[in-house]
Protein backbone atom coordinates (compact mmCIF):
# COMPACT_ATOMS: atom_id res chain seq x y z
CA UNK A 1 0.00 0.00 0.00
CA UNK A 2 1.46 3.36 -1.25
CA UNK A 3 2.12 6.13 1.68
CA UNK A 4 -0.11 9.13 1.27
CA UNK A 5 1.55 12.25 0.33
CA UNK A 6 0.55 15.58 2.01
CA UNK A 7 1.74 18.84 1.69
CA UNK A 8 3.10 20.39 4.47
CA UNK A 9 4.07 24.18 5.49
CA UNK A 10 6.47 24.81 8.26
CA UNK A 11 6.97 28.08 10.13
CA UNK A 12 10.85 28.60 10.77
CA UNK A 13 11.56 30.86 14.02
CA UNK A 14 14.34 32.61 12.80
CA UNK A 15 17.33 33.41 15.95
CA UNK A 16 17.07 37.02 17.11
CA UNK A 17 20.37 38.67 17.45
CA UNK A 18 21.49 39.39 20.48
CA UNK A 19 23.94 41.74 21.42
CA UNK A 20 27.13 41.15 23.41
CA UNK A 21 27.44 42.61 26.79
CA UNK A 22 31.65 42.86 27.70
CA UNK A 23 30.73 44.13 30.97
CA UNK A 24 29.16 40.59 31.79
CA UNK A 25 31.87 38.69 29.87
CA UNK A 26 34.56 38.04 32.26
CA UNK A 27 35.19 34.03 33.09
CA UNK A 28 36.41 32.59 35.82
CA UNK A 29 38.35 29.04 35.91
CA UNK A 30 40.64 27.64 38.75
CA UNK A 31 43.43 29.23 37.06
CA UNK A 32 42.98 32.04 34.68
CA UNK A 33 40.46 34.99 33.87
CA UNK A 34 38.89 35.04 30.30
CA UNK A 35 37.36 37.80 28.32
CA UNK A 36 34.57 35.71 27.65
CA UNK A 37 34.45 32.25 27.68
CA UNK A 38 38.20 30.75 25.77
CA UNK A 39 38.26 34.72 25.18
CA UNK A 40 35.68 34.58 22.80
CA UNK A 41 35.13 38.14 22.97
CA UNK A 42 38.42 39.04 21.77
CA UNK A 43 37.39 36.80 18.79
CA UNK A 44 34.25 38.47 18.13
CA UNK A 45 35.81 42.08 17.69
CA UNK A 46 38.25 40.51 15.51
CA UNK A 47 35.75 39.41 13.46
CA UNK A 48 33.94 42.52 12.95
CA UNK A 49 37.65 44.06 11.90
CA UNK A 50 37.75 41.24 9.25
CA UNK A 51 33.86 41.43 8.04
CA UNK A 52 33.46 45.58 8.01
CA UNK A 53 35.23 47.32 5.19
CA UNK A 54 34.64 50.71 7.11
CA UNK A 55 35.94 49.77 10.08
CA UNK A 56 39.24 47.31 8.45
CA UNK A 57 39.99 51.08 7.16
CA UNK A 58 39.77 52.86 9.75
CA UNK A 59 42.02 51.07 11.92
CA UNK A 60 44.41 50.11 9.27
CA UNK A 61 45.15 53.95 8.72
CA UNK A 62 45.04 55.04 12.41
CA UNK A 63 47.81 52.20 12.92
CA UNK A 64 49.59 54.00 9.73
CA UNK A 65 48.99 57.82 11.83
CA UNK A 66 49.94 56.71 14.95
CA UNK A 67 53.13 54.88 13.69
CA UNK A 68 54.40 57.40 11.76
CA UNK A 69 58.06 56.94 10.56
CA UNK A 70 58.53 55.18 13.27
CA UNK A 71 59.45 55.32 17.02
CA UNK A 72 62.87 57.29 18.64
CA UNK A 73 64.64 58.16 21.68
CA UNK A 74 65.26 61.88 21.37
CA UNK A 75 68.06 60.68 24.08
CA UNK A 76 70.14 59.37 21.21
CA UNK A 77 69.23 55.06 21.90
CA UNK A 78 69.06 53.10 18.90
CA UNK A 79 65.67 51.26 19.19
CA UNK A 80 66.13 49.26 16.47
CA UNK A 81 67.38 45.82 18.40
CA UNK A 82 65.13 46.50 20.85
CA UNK A 83 61.94 46.99 19.32
CA UNK A 84 61.34 45.91 15.44
CA UNK A 85 59.06 48.16 13.41
CA UNK A 86 56.69 45.22 12.48
CA UNK A 87 55.91 44.55 16.24
CA UNK A 88 55.44 47.80 16.85
CA UNK A 89 52.81 48.04 14.47
CA UNK A 90 50.56 44.91 15.52
CA UNK A 91 50.50 46.16 18.83
CA UNK A 92 49.56 49.83 17.68
CA UNK A 93 46.80 47.63 15.47
CA UNK A 94 46.00 45.39 18.49
CA UNK A 95 45.82 48.63 21.16
CA UNK A 96 43.27 50.41 18.86
CA UNK A 97 41.41 47.01 17.78
CA UNK A 98 41.06 45.90 21.53
CA UNK A 99 41.84 48.63 23.21
CA UNK A 100 45.55 47.22 25.25
CA UNK A 101 48.29 45.72 23.59
CA UNK A 102 50.83 43.06 24.94
CA UNK A 103 54.83 42.59 24.55
CA UNK A 104 57.40 39.90 25.81
CA UNK A 105 59.57 41.27 27.43
CA UNK A 106 63.12 39.21 27.09
CA UNK A 107 66.23 39.74 29.52
CA UNK A 108 69.57 39.98 29.27
CA UNK A 109 71.28 39.02 32.53
CA UNK A 110 74.99 39.45 31.36
CA UNK A 111 77.07 41.63 32.81
CA UNK A 112 73.39 42.81 34.30
CA UNK A 113 69.62 42.37 34.42
CA UNK A 114 68.52 44.71 30.86
CA UNK A 115 65.79 44.09 28.66
CA UNK A 116 67.03 42.86 25.29
CA UNK A 117 64.10 42.28 23.13
CA UNK A 118 60.17 43.49 23.02
CA UNK A 119 58.06 40.95 21.19
CA UNK A 120 54.58 41.36 19.77
CA UNK A 121 51.82 39.34 21.59
CA UNK A 122 48.77 38.98 20.53
CA UNK A 123 46.34 40.54 22.81
CA UNK A 124 43.39 37.33 21.83
CA UNK A 125 46.10 34.71 23.29
CA UNK A 126 46.34 35.90 26.70
CA UNK A 127 44.30 35.55 30.10
CA UNK A 128 44.95 36.83 33.37
CA UNK A 129 46.40 34.76 36.13
CA UNK A 130 43.66 34.31 38.59
CA UNK A 131 44.16 36.41 41.63
CA UNK A 132 42.21 36.63 45.11
CA UNK A 133 41.50 40.20 44.97
CA UNK A 134 40.13 41.07 41.43
CA UNK A 135 40.93 44.43 41.98
CA UNK A 136 44.92 44.08 42.94
CA UNK A 137 47.95 44.30 40.20
CA UNK A 138 48.08 41.78 37.94
CA UNK A 139 50.90 39.38 38.59
CA UNK A 140 50.91 37.22 35.56
CA UNK A 141 48.90 35.89 32.57
CA UNK A 142 48.20 32.20 30.81
CA UNK A 143 49.27 32.44 26.79
CA UNK A 144 47.65 30.01 25.05
CA UNK A 145 48.13 30.49 20.57
CA UNK A 146 44.36 29.91 20.36
CA UNK A 147 41.93 29.57 23.51
CA UNK A 148 39.57 28.18 21.24
CA UNK A 149 41.26 24.98 21.01
CA UNK A 150 43.39 25.27 24.56
CA UNK A 151 43.11 21.17 24.48
CA UNK A 152 45.56 21.28 21.73
CA UNK A 153 47.69 24.30 22.73
CA UNK A 154 47.80 24.14 26.00
CA UNK A 155 48.10 27.38 28.29
CA UNK A 156 51.43 28.09 30.35
CA UNK A 157 51.70 30.67 32.89
CA UNK A 158 54.37 33.97 32.08
CA UNK A 159 54.69 36.41 34.86
CA UNK A 160 53.54 40.02 34.30
CA UNK A 161 56.37 42.56 34.06
CA UNK A 162 58.25 43.44 36.96
CA UNK A 163 56.54 40.13 38.68
CA UNK A 164 59.18 37.71 37.16
CA UNK A 165 62.03 37.76 39.70
CA UNK A 166 65.01 36.27 37.53
CA UNK A 167 62.82 35.02 35.23
CA UNK A 168 63.96 35.32 31.20
CA UNK A 169 60.81 36.67 30.20
CA UNK A 170 57.83 38.50 30.99
CA UNK A 171 54.84 39.72 29.40
CA UNK A 172 54.28 43.60 29.43
CA UNK A 173 50.40 44.39 28.90
CA UNK A 174 49.62 48.17 28.19
CA UNK A 175 45.67 49.19 28.55
CA UNK A 176 43.57 52.33 27.51
CA UNK A 177 41.74 54.15 29.95
CA UNK A 178 38.43 51.97 30.60
CA UNK A 179 35.62 51.41 33.24
CA UNK A 180 36.42 47.77 32.62
CA UNK A 181 39.79 47.26 34.49
CA UNK A 182 40.48 43.84 33.50
CA UNK A 183 39.78 43.68 29.91
CA UNK A 184 39.61 47.54 28.52
CA UNK A 185 36.98 48.47 25.59
CA UNK A 186 37.82 49.42 22.57
CA UNK A 187 36.90 53.47 21.75
CA UNK A 188 34.95 52.31 19.22
CA UNK A 189 32.91 49.98 21.50
CA UNK A 190 29.55 51.87 20.08
CA UNK A 191 29.98 50.29 16.57
CA UNK A 192 29.96 46.97 17.25
CA UNK A 193 26.50 46.51 15.77
CA UNK A 194 27.09 48.46 13.06
CA UNK A 195 29.79 46.71 12.13
CA UNK A 196 28.17 43.84 12.32
CA UNK A 197 25.32 45.16 9.82
CA UNK A 198 27.89 45.39 7.17
CA UNK A 199 29.67 41.81 7.89
CA UNK A 200 25.75 40.65 7.67
CA UNK A 201 25.12 42.47 4.16
CA UNK A 202 27.76 41.58 2.67
CA UNK A 203 26.74 37.43 3.57
CA UNK A 204 23.33 38.30 2.00
CA UNK A 205 24.71 39.53 -0.89
CA UNK A 206 26.91 36.86 -1.65
CA UNK A 207 24.24 33.97 -0.84
CA UNK A 208 21.65 35.85 -3.13
CA UNK A 209 24.13 35.59 -5.71
CA UNK A 210 24.70 32.17 -5.50
CA UNK A 211 21.21 31.56 -5.33
CA UNK A 212 21.27 33.35 -8.81
CA UNK A 213 19.35 35.76 -7.63
CA UNK A 214 16.70 33.95 -6.99
CA UNK A 215 14.88 33.25 -3.41
CA UNK A 216 14.32 29.07 -4.71
CA UNK A 217 12.80 26.85 -7.49
CA UNK A 218 10.13 24.45 -6.81
CA UNK A 219 9.91 21.97 -9.12
CA UNK A 220 6.51 19.39 -9.02
CA UNK A 221 6.15 15.80 -10.11
CA UNK A 222 2.73 14.84 -10.50
CA UNK A 223 2.66 10.49 -9.71
CA UNK A 224 -0.56 10.29 -11.98
CA UNK A 225 -2.98 7.41 -12.43
CA UNK A 226 0.10 5.07 -13.07
CA UNK A 227 1.79 5.79 -10.07
CA UNK A 228 5.33 5.57 -8.72
CA UNK A 229 6.89 3.42 -6.01
CA UNK A 230 8.54 5.18 -2.89
CA UNK A 231 12.10 3.95 -4.43
CA UNK A 232 11.39 5.29 -7.81
CA UNK A 233 10.76 8.87 -6.48
CA UNK A 234 13.48 8.88 -4.28
CA UNK A 235 16.04 8.11 -7.65
CA UNK A 236 14.05 10.69 -9.18
CA UNK A 237 14.41 13.49 -6.86
CA UNK A 238 17.99 12.45 -6.29
CA UNK A 239 18.79 12.86 -10.19
CA UNK A 240 17.11 16.05 -10.66
CA UNK A 241 19.07 17.39 -7.42
CA UNK A 242 22.39 16.30 -8.74
CA UNK A 243 21.46 17.83 -11.97
CA UNK A 244 20.87 21.36 -10.73
CA UNK A 245 22.40 22.13 -7.87
CA UNK A 246 25.19 18.98 -7.28
CA UNK A 247 24.63 16.78 -4.03
CA UNK A 248 23.44 19.70 -1.92
CA UNK A 249 20.61 20.73 -3.33
CA UNK A 250 20.32 23.78 -1.76
CA UNK A 251 18.06 26.05 -3.86
CA UNK A 252 15.62 23.50 -5.02
CA UNK A 253 12.59 21.68 -3.89
CA UNK A 254 11.81 18.66 -5.46
CA UNK A 255 7.54 18.70 -4.41
CA UNK A 256 5.52 14.92 -5.41
CA UNK A 257 2.51 15.22 -5.65
CA UNK A 258 -0.67 12.69 -6.43
CA UNK A 259 -1.89 14.74 -9.19
CA UNK A 260 -1.58 18.08 -10.85
CA UNK A 261 -4.68 19.69 -8.60
CA UNK A 262 -2.24 18.78 -5.66
CA UNK A 263 0.64 20.24 -7.15
CA UNK A 264 2.66 22.51 -4.35
CA UNK A 265 2.57 25.82 -5.39
CA UNK A 266 4.85 28.97 -4.65
CA UNK A 267 4.32 32.65 -4.19
CA UNK A 268 7.13 34.71 -4.65
CA UNK A 269 7.51 37.36 -1.81
CA UNK A 270 9.78 40.46 -2.79
CA UNK A 271 10.97 43.22 -0.80
CA UNK A 272 9.82 46.20 -2.06
CA UNK A 273 12.57 48.78 -3.11
CA UNK A 274 15.56 46.77 -1.93
CA UNK A 275 18.18 48.09 -3.50
CA UNK A 276 17.06 51.18 -2.22
CA UNK A 277 16.70 50.13 1.41
CA UNK A 278 20.56 48.50 1.52
CA UNK A 279 22.28 51.73 0.04
CA UNK A 280 20.64 53.70 2.78
CA UNK A 281 21.35 51.27 5.14
CA UNK A 282 25.06 50.88 4.37
CA UNK A 283 25.47 54.35 4.40
CA UNK A 284 24.18 54.46 7.75
CA UNK A 285 25.81 52.24 8.88
CA UNK A 286 29.11 53.51 7.88
CA UNK A 287 27.88 56.89 9.40
CA UNK A 288 27.34 55.12 12.90
CA UNK A 289 31.37 53.16 12.55
CA UNK A 290 33.16 56.64 11.90
CA UNK A 291 30.88 58.37 14.46
CA UNK A 292 32.18 56.17 16.66
CA UNK A 293 35.78 56.12 15.99
CA UNK A 294 35.92 60.19 16.05
CA UNK A 295 36.57 60.35 12.74
CA UNK A 296 35.21 64.31 11.24
CA UNK A 297 36.92 63.61 7.64
CA UNK A 298 36.07 60.16 6.22
CA UNK A 299 38.75 60.98 3.34
CA UNK A 300 41.81 60.97 5.67
CA UNK A 301 40.93 57.15 6.08
CA UNK A 302 40.64 56.68 2.01
CA UNK A 303 36.10 56.64 2.77
CA UNK A 304 35.24 59.15 -0.38
CA UNK A 305 31.26 59.71 -1.19
CA UNK A 306 30.59 59.49 -4.56
CA UNK A 307 30.87 63.28 -5.30
CA UNK A 308 34.99 63.12 -4.53
CA UNK A 309 36.50 65.42 -2.34
CA UNK A 310 33.83 68.17 -0.48
CA UNK A 311 36.34 69.64 1.84
CA UNK A 312 38.98 72.76 -0.02
CA UNK A 313 42.72 72.01 1.29
CA UNK A 314 41.85 74.33 4.11
CA UNK A 315 39.27 72.22 5.99
CA UNK A 316 41.51 69.17 5.42
CA UNK A 317 44.14 70.43 6.79
CA UNK A 318 42.27 71.21 9.70
CA UNK A 319 40.34 68.04 9.92
CA UNK A 320 43.90 66.30 10.43
CA UNK A 321 44.82 68.43 12.80
CA UNK A 322 41.87 67.49 15.09
CA UNK A 323 42.56 63.88 14.24
CA UNK A 324 46.21 64.70 15.48
CA UNK A 325 45.00 66.15 18.28
CA UNK A 326 41.84 63.97 19.24
CA UNK A 327 42.99 60.62 18.25
CA UNK A 328 46.80 60.32 17.26
CA UNK A 329 48.55 62.02 20.02
CA UNK A 330 46.44 60.68 23.33
CA UNK A 331 47.04 56.99 21.16
CA UNK A 332 50.92 57.91 21.49
CA UNK A 333 50.91 59.13 24.83
CA UNK A 334 49.46 55.84 26.18
CA UNK A 335 51.97 53.70 23.99
CA UNK A 336 54.81 56.19 24.60
CA UNK A 337 54.66 56.26 28.61
CA UNK A 338 53.82 52.27 29.02
CA UNK A 339 57.16 51.55 27.26
CA UNK A 340 58.97 54.24 28.53
CA UNK A 341 57.58 52.65 31.75
CA UNK A 342 59.10 49.10 30.98
CA UNK A 343 62.22 50.85 29.82
CA UNK A 344 63.27 52.14 33.02
CA UNK A 345 65.55 48.68 33.77
CA UNK A 346 67.62 49.82 31.06
CA UNK A 347 68.51 53.43 31.37
CA UNK A 348 66.54 56.69 30.77
CA UNK A 349 64.59 57.01 27.61
CA UNK A 350 62.26 59.86 25.74
CA UNK A 351 60.21 58.07 23.02
CA UNK A 352 58.79 59.76 20.20
CA UNK A 353 56.91 58.81 17.17
CA UNK A 354 58.35 60.51 14.04
CA UNK A 355 55.64 61.79 11.84
CA UNK A 356 55.94 61.17 8.08
CA UNK A 357 57.65 64.30 6.38
CA UNK A 358 54.72 65.62 4.61
CA UNK A 359 53.01 66.19 7.88
CA UNK A 360 55.82 68.29 8.82
CA UNK A 361 56.19 72.19 8.57
CA UNK A 362 59.42 73.60 7.21
CA UNK A 363 59.74 76.07 10.53
CA UNK A 364 61.98 74.09 12.71
CA UNK A 365 60.64 70.29 11.26
CA UNK A 366 57.52 71.58 14.03
CA UNK A 367 55.09 68.61 13.38
CA UNK A 368 51.70 69.64 12.48
CA UNK A 369 50.26 67.78 15.42
CA UNK A 370 52.56 70.21 17.58
CA UNK A 371 50.82 73.37 16.35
Amino acid sequence: MDKKITNTIKSIKLNSFTRPNPTNLITQSNRYITNGTDNEYFYYVENLYISSPTNQAIIDNMTNYVLGEGLIDENGSDLSNLLAEEDLRCAIQDFKTYGSCIFQVIYSFLPIKKIAKLIYIPTKSVAIAKQNDLSSEIEGYYYCFDWRTKSKYKPYFVPAFGYGENNETELLRILRPSGQPLFPLSDWVSANQWCEVEGEMSNFCVNHIQNSFSVGTIININKGTAGLSEDDLDETKASILRELTGSGGERVVVSINENKEQETSIQKVDIQDAYQQFDSLSAQAEQKILRAHKITSPSLFGIDKATGFSSNAEEMAMALKILYRSQVNPTRKLLTKGLEDALKVNGDYKLKFEDFPELRTDNNEQTINEQ
